[in-house]
């Protein structure tokens, strides 16, 4: 009789283990949240898609790492210089083309820049 309790017991166990994975799984399974496409980002999605990674510090390996391009925060670059650096480049920066950023997007970008008076 002991056994049989026993058995029962990992029977049940085990039902209700097998009812957490699948639960689990399906849980699991949803499909991540794709990036918004070229041409329909936010001025903050642009941001960091096409400009964070080089003028923010970074993490990489468990360091913190200096950006490779100048920090924007107060420069206060007039809006058709800026405009004109990010489509042209300038000094190291290459160009940034319309596939990477679309028209539609700079306008966003720029009144992103100046919430943190990159931009004037």
């Amino acid at each position: 009789m002991q056994q049989t309790n026993a058995r029962r017991a990992l029977a049940l166990v085990g039902a209700l283990v097998g009812a957490l994975v699948v639960s689990n799984a399906g849980a699991q399974s949803a499909a991540p949240t794709a990036p918004p496409r070229v041409g329909s980002r936010t001025g903050q999605q642009a941001w960091s898609a096409v400009c964070a990674n080089c003028h923010m510090p970074r993490t990489v390996g468990g360091r913190v790492r200096a950006p490779t391009g100048p920090r924007l925060e107060n420069k206060r670059t007039p809006e058709a210089e800026m405009r004109n650096v990010i489509r042209n480049g300038h000094g190291t920066m290459r160009p940034i083309p319309a596939a990477r950023l679309a028209d539609s997007e700079l306008a966003p970008l720029i009144a992103y820049l100046r919430t943190f008076n990159a931009v004037r």
